[in-house]
């Protein structure tokens, strides 16, 4: 589902721009969907650093470590 603020004319552009350096939808596709897999497990990587450090603060706080 596109979301309501996409910018399809940027997109546009960006597609015309990438099709005259000699690149295919096909391929553009394939570059977009690899730098979605990319971001997403940078994003897991993330998330699970910042549930450790919560689980810290959280164990500091019950141990009452100073």
């Amino acid at each position: 589902m596109i979301q309501k603020d996409f910018d399809s004319k940027s997109m546009d552009v960006k597609i015309k721009t990438n099709i005259e350096k000699g690149f295919t939808l096909a391929g553009i596709k394939i570059a977009l969907r690899e730098e979605l897999i990319s971001n997403r497990k940078f994003a897991l990587k993330l998330e699970q650093r910042a549930t450790e450090l919560f689980d810290q603060i959280e164990y500091m706080d019950k141990r009452r470590v100073t």
